[in-house]
């Protein structure tokens, strides 16, 4: 193609350089043995970007294993494509077909391609962090780790199974919305052949663990993506506004209020209400925002016939157990299966002041009875 591409790796090795890294390139230090030379350099490396040219590759084929395979047949590698012709992997032949066909390359075939390593640099950081499990793909762990060009590079690639899940059973689409990263979310949601509702082993779906995770810009998306089943509980029944009440994220919790097709009195398998939830957690603000709303049943037992009320008491809430008592629509002398009140439990577990407000509280009903 009369182009130089040694001049040209050696225009990549530079601005890697620029940008922090340590390379070694082959013309670098090549005093005395010229082999035990690039041996050195390849032992003492984490990665080995592999310039393929056309040449090269008939050079191995011809030739057999070189310096660089033998040495580096444990290394992580990446391989980049310098010629048009190549980017057909089906054509590599020989011990680079053997050894790299299989990878995912970095396309640098067009003339000046070499001048922006943006796509190199990316692939770069990912496999040098990549601590994956065998059953992690490269596309996986970009959804993952945020790397959204490689993302987007992987997008284009026909080989990459971008729904294939780990051993949790999560897809790279769930996992993006798991760390939050929404940039990569709406590539995906904007790809049909991606899975968007794919639960992982418990049952959780991406738009459930969105909630759970707080990430608040990605629950707005899904909300308007119809294809999201906004009420899909887990295998336990936990919802994701159950969630959402639970970590205390309020902010996604008024947004689900908000939202009519959101079933907020759904309980779990245990028979946990979203308002239970609350309640057991002491989050004052959003137990407030909860009892401001007539679909809420508030003193809904769990299956152990616990009341939100009953729960708060036991777990040291004042603030909510105050808030619910001035609700006056509380039932504090009910029992739990253990034949239990709240007062006695508050009184077991050592909270005179809550047990003191329900005396009172009681004392001043009876008055007003009477």
């Amino acid at each position: 193609m009369n182009r130089d591409n040694h001049a040209r790796v050696k225009t990549v090795n530079q601005l890697l350089q620029e940008q922090g890294f340590q390379t070694w390139f082959d013309e670098d230090k090549m005093e005395g043995h010229i082999d035990q030379k690039m041996a050195d350099g390849i032992h003492h490396s984490d990665i080995m970007l592999v310039f393929i040219t056309k040449v090269y590759m008939e050079k191995l084929d011809t030739f057999g294993y070189d310096v660089n395979c033998k040495v580096s047949r444990n290394k992580k590698m990446i391989p980049i494509v310098m010629e048009p012709c190549l980017k057909d992997t089906t054509q590599w032949v020989g011990p680079l077909g053997i050894r790299l066909a299989g990878d995912l390359y970095v396309d640098m075939s067009d003339s000046g391609s070499e001048n922006d390593i943006t796509i190199l640099v990316e692939r770069v950081k990912l496999v040098l962090t990549d601590e994956r499990a065998d059953d992690e793909t490269p596309f996986f762990v970009a959804c993952e780790k945020g790397h959204t060009e490689v993302v987007e590079l992987l997008l284009n690639d026909p080989r990459v199974d971008i729904n294939k899940v780990d051993k949790h059973g999560r897809t790279p689409f769930w996992i993006a919305c798991s760390n939050g990263h929404i940039g990569i979310v709406k590539l995906l949601l904007h790809d049909n052949r991606v899975d968007i509702t794919n639960t992982d082993n418990d049952g959780w779906t991406p738009f459930l663990i969105s909630c759970s995770n707080g990430h608040i810009d990605i629950v707005k998306l899904l909300l308007s993506e119809q294809r999201i089943e906004i009420n899909k509980a887990s295998n336990s029944g936990w919802t994701p506004f159950h969630s959402a009440c639970e970590k205390g994220h309020i902010e996604i919790v008024k947004l689900l209020l908000n939202d009519q097709r959101i079933d907020i009195n759904k309980a779990s398998n245990d028979g946990s209400t979203p308002f239970y939830v609350a309640c057991e957690n002491g989050y004052i603000e959003i137990v407030k925002l909860l009892l401001n709303d007539k679909r809420i049943g508030f003193n809904k037992e769990n299956n152990d016939e616990i009341t939100p009320f009953y729960i708060a008491c036991r777990n040291g809430h004042t603030k909510v157990v105050k808030l619910l008592l001035d609700e006056n629509r509380i039932s504090i002398r009910k029992k739990t299966k253990n034949g239990k009140t709240a007062f006695e439990i508050a009184k077991e577990y050592n909270y005179p002041n809550i047990a003191k407000l329900i005396k009172e509280f009681d004392t001043g009903k009876l008055l007003h009875d009477r």
